[in-house]
């Protein structure tokens, strides 16, 4: 499955409040999401987050064999959970129902139902990156600097030292702000780290980029 533009764009920046209390995309409870993590910014970043690492369990669980149950488990269990901390309840349930087979070694079941799964995920995951695509978009001009700031550079490091990813996307926000003349490839590599959740590699970049600008 190709990354969705909204993915690889440098730019995006959240639409303001209100798109996903008016959305409606079956198989997802959008209401139990925006109460569950309290707001549209934060439940946003889970379904971007959700957007970008389900394909990974999608073509892990294409390749069901056999001999390995335990693996396509392991991968079942992924979309499992992932998509039940979406709030992509029914995709969830599907997978858990896999997973159990899977566990007891039901390779018939699984087979069975392995492909109504994933096409069901896949369809899913197809409104959800239309969504996301209205939901992440680009701002008009930015204003320009030399290079990203080396105070929030920092702040930036610490957080991702301490793990505090809320606070790494708030700072993220602030450092797409610009449009920088050099240094602007850091900005999606950072992106990609955080989204992975490669905080030590952040950390260790970060640190050797300081270093070099004293």
């Amino acid at each position: 499955m190709k990354r969705a533009e909204w993915e690889i764009a440098e730019k995006e920046t959240p639409r303001g409040p209100g798109l996903l209390a008016a959305a409606e995309l079956e198989g997802m409870d959008f209401a139990a999401g925006l109460s569950r993590y309290g707001s549209e910014a934060a439940y946003l970043r889970v379904l971007r987050s959700y957007a970008i690492h389900t394909p990974a369990f999608i073509e892990q669980m294409r390749r069901v064999e056999g001999g390995k149950l335990a693996e396509y488990g392991v991968a079942a269990h992924g979309l499992k959970g992932s998509s039940f901390g979406a709030e992509a309840k029914a995709v969830g349930q599907m997978a858990a129902r896999l997973e159990r087979a899977a566990k007891k070694g039901d390779l018939a079941a699984v087979l069975a139902e392995n492909g109504k799964t994933i096409e069901a995920a896949e369809s899913l995951l197809a409104g959800l990156n239309a969504l996301l695509s209205r939901a992440f978009r680009e701002n008009g001009p930015k204003e320009r600097a030399q290079k990203p700031d080396r105070a929030l550079l920092e702040k930036i490091r610490s957080a991702a030292e301490h793990y505090r990813g809320g606070a790494l996307e708030d700072l993220m926000e602030e450092l797409r702000r610009y449009e920088y003349e050099s240094g602007s490839d850091l900005i999606p590599w950072l992106r990609e780290r955080l989204d992975n959740l490669e905080y030590d590699a952040i950390v260790e970049r970060l640190r050797r980029e300081l270093e070099q600008d004293r």
